[in-house]
């Protein structure tokens, strides 16, 4: 039996962005349905997929609005 031991690539993170407002979501209070917003990218918010694809139905589903899931890339 052949097996690889190559390591899995870990999870593609995402900030999500509200492009009508201009703003990232920097903290979501899932209990309430509401969030705080931020314009820095750095203080945005990250998670990974499919965790921020379900946290931007959320916001969608709270504020009628589009929502893109913008890639996190590592430093």
């Amino acid at each position: 039996m052949f097996t690889h031991s190559r390591p899995l690539l870990k999870p593609m993170r995402y900030a999500l962005f509200m492009p009508q407002r201009g703003v990232y979501v920097r903290a979501l209070q899932d209990t309430e349905g509401t969030f705080e917003a931020t314009g820095d990218s750095t203080q945005a918010c990250t998670l990974p997929d499919p965790e921020a694809r379900a946290a931007g139905r959320q916001v969608i589903q709270a504020t009628g609005e589009p929502v893109e899931l913008r890639p996190v890339y590592p430093h």
